[in-house]
């Protein structure tokens, strides 16, 4: 496709990477000796990964993206977002520019992991999105986009209220959300560059931290490990409390005070 400017722009600045990932194949023949012949590219892999904290615009946009669908309501802001996933591949275009000297643009790329890090205070009390992915082609530019960044102040730990299998949480200390699209990134049509990416499969991990706080924490933690709130043995059962088995995390602005 036909790259296009950034219309979003991550503002923090640790854990950019834009990489190139070319195969290169050395070949030997008669007659060179020790010698190799020449190398061959076989293969330009480029990928891509970036941390920004999570703002509710970009926030929305990456999500979006990243998952395929959404569906917004309401007619002013604060809308609502219902996301879901879809097979559908959403292209993007996307940029590092490294003090206007070096400005890179990946074309044809999609977004295949999107974690969501609520993290504790020592590490840090903003809750950062943490993003990875592929494209098809890159793309050197002669000029950057014009940067924008969204004014809203980060969401922080202190933003979050919990709900656990549909019950609220006040003892969660920290939670990551890890979204993952598993893709076909192996379709070439005997070129250089990949010719297209293909979703394969969904999947989701979920890390809560919690504190013991009450005997029903307790108890929850020996039935993941043990079978049940009793149990005394290593077990072979997946520990599910509830039928809902749900998360919930609603992140507002200055929510706890």
């Amino acid at each position: 496709g036909t790259g296009v400017a950034a219309a979003y722009f991550a503002a923090y600045l640790d854990a950019v990477d834009l990489s190139h990932n070319e195969a290169i194949r050395r070949i030997r023949e008669a007659g060179t000796g020790l010698y190799v012949a020449r190398d061959v590219k076989d293969l330009y892999a480029p990928g891509f990964a970036f941390a920004t904290p999570a703002r509710p615009t970009i926030t929305a946009a990456i999500l979006a993206y990243f998952l395929g669908a959404d569906a917004v309501t309401g007619a002013v802001d604060p809308y609502s977002h219902a996301l879901t996933p879809a097979e559908t591949n959403i292209w993007l275009s996307v940029e590092r520019n490294l003090n206007d000297e070096v400005i890179e643009r990946l074309v044809d790329a999609v977004l295949t992991e999107v974690q969501i890090d609520i993290r504790n205070r020592d590490a840090g009390p903003e809750t950062m999105l943490i993003c990875s992915g592929i494209a098809l082609s890159p793309a050197y530019q002669a000029s950057a986009s014009t940067d924008t960044y969204e004014a809203a102040r980060p969401w922080l730990r202190s933003d979050a209220t919990w709900k656990l299998d549909n019950v609220a949480s006040t003892n969660v200390e920290r939670a990551t959300l890890t979204l993952r699209w598993l893709y076909d990134e192996s379709i070439l049509a005997d070129a250089v560059t990949r010719a297209n990416f293909v979703k394969l499969g969904f999947e989701a991990d979920l890390e809560v931290v919690q504190l013991f706080d009450s005997t029903a924490a307790l108890d929850a933690y020996r039935a993941t490990h043990y079978g049940t709130a009793s149990g005394t043995a290593a077990s072979e059962t997946v520990y599910q409390p509830q039928a809902t088995n749900s998360f919930e995390c609603y992140l507002t602005y200055n929510a706890t005070g």
